[in-house]
């Protein structure tokens, strides 16, 4: 069995793909011939690709090779580029080759640039060729565990997802509120609950000091002194 029939394909879910650098294809993502991808409330962004001719460069923020297969839904790609030494960065989000599928047909995706991709499905609820209105900011931690890539209150990614196919929190772990933003980030994302653990009460008995009592929540209730 070759290489290609044993590789998993790639799954990504509420992930932010950004600030990545190449010398020639794929700087975000790379699909390689055969490869299957699907992305589901994903953010690539702001990845460069920079070689000094300029020749080969191809798919900044995502590059399938010949066969490879991809999906997206609710998903952000928009502000990568490619540049060379007598050449400023020049759009390039997606290139596609010939004989590769990429479905958008459960539809609710931010492309900005498709100058060198092509799609399948009817991409319903999907915008092309709009600057998402990414925080100037860039990848900084709004929140969670990982860095995101904030949306400004004026881009055209939010309240446009896909409610049936939107994870129910983004990733930072915020619950996504009414209808969905496209990408990895929820603009008014709810602040989930501080879990507590356990409280403690202050006591004084007789003429002793003041003293606490942990009273942690357990599945047998704490007994207070």
């Amino acid at each position: 069995m070759s290489p290609t029939s044993q590789q998993r394909p790639l799954v990504l879910r509420n992930s932010t793909v950004a600030y990545n650098f190449g010398s020639r294809e794929g700087a975000g993502i790379y699909g390689k011939a055969g490869a299957g991808i699907s992305l589901q409330n994903v953010t690539i962004a702001s990845s460069e690709l920079f070689r000094p001719t300029g020749i080969g460069l191809r798919g900044a923020g995502i590059m399938l090779a010949e066969n490879a297969r991809a999906s997206a839904v609710n998903t952000l790609v928009a502000n990568n580029y490619a540049a060379s030494a007598s050449n400023p960065p020049t759009p390039d989000d997606i290139y596609t080759a010939a004989t590769t599928s990429f479905d958008l047909s459960v539809g609710h995706n931010l492309i900005e640039t498709t100058t060198n991709c092509t799609f399948t499905g009817a991409a319903t609820g999907c915008i092309f060729g709009q600057d998402p209105q990414l925080d100037p900011a860039g990848l900084a931690h709004h929140g969670g565990a990982t860095p995101t890539l904030a949306l400004m209150a004026n881009s055209p990614a939010v309240h446009v997802g896909h409610a049936a196919a939107a994870l129910p929190a983004d990733q930072r772990g915020f619950r996504r509120n009414g209808t969905p933003d496209i990408g990895a980030f929820e603009w008014e994302g709810v602040v989930p609950p501080v879990p507590v653990v356990g409280a403690a009460s202050r006591k004084t008995h007789g003429s002793a000091a003041e003293f606490d009592v942990l009273l942690p929540f357990t599945v047998n209730r704490g007994v207070e002194c």
